[in-house]
């Protein structure tokens, strides 16, 4: 699970061969025993940009979640799918995704978790802000001139612009990390091949080994 952390550890690397070591069977459940490596392994594909591996994963957690009404995990992995389906460039299913993460998300005001990927994650709140404000049946009302304390007392513009401006903040400390984007560009093979040819491997036992 440190691994995943690879903006804060420069783990990579070992997330890579940590995904690769460790494929999940076709005919795998998601059981209370194994939801943690679920959840480590689509998060780490969503790091290392292989958003249909993450996605896949994701949708097959929803069934689980849905049962055992697990809120919070449950509102984080529609969130995150909607993110891998923007990155696949389905706009409009990551739009569903969305709404039904902060339906899930209810009364709990969850924020951390939406601000953790950055202009994707800023370029799905918007979707869902817009919608909002096209679609919210008490109207789009925000009173940000007054102090709430606390989310869970804000009007709903107010908490989800909260949430926003928490994503453009860290979005930008994204792009200002040259070694992170850098790496964030690599795929997961190409990360482990690196690897590979820093070890002194010629191609051949690099193919042997991947295969």
């Amino acid at each position: 699970m440190a691994s995943l952390n690879i903006t804060a550890h420069g783990s990579q690397e070992n997330l890579a061969k940590w995904l690769k070591s460790a494929a999940v069977p076709a005919n795998a459940e998601v059981k209370e025993e194994n939801i943690v490596w679920f959840y480590c392994r689509y998060k780490g594909y969503l790091m290392l940009n292989q958003y249909e591996k993450s996605r896949r994963l994701l949708e097959k957690m929803l069934p689980y979640l849905n049962a055992h009404r697990s809120l919070r995990i449950h509102a984080e992995v529609l969130f995150e799918k909607a993110v891998a389906e923007w990155n696949l460039e389905q706009h409009g299913q990551a739009l569903k995704s969305v709404i039904e993460s902060f339906l899930v998300n209810g009364k709990n005001r969850y924020v951390m978790f939406y601000t953790e990927y950055g202009v994707t994650g800023r370029k799905v709140l918007e979707a869902y802000i817009d919608w909002m404000k096209h679609n919210s049946p008490e109207g789009w009302h925000r009173k940000k001139k007054y102090n709430y304390g606390n989310v869970l007392h804000m009007p709903e513009a107010d908490y989800l612009e909260t949430i926003l401006r928490k994503t453009r903040k860290e979005a930008r400390h994204m792009q200002k990390n040259a070694e992170y984007q850098r790496e964030e560009r690599l795929t997961m093979t190409e990360t482990v091949i690196l690897q590979y040819l820093v070890q002194g491997l010629t191609n051949a036992q690099i193919c042997q080994k991947i295969k």
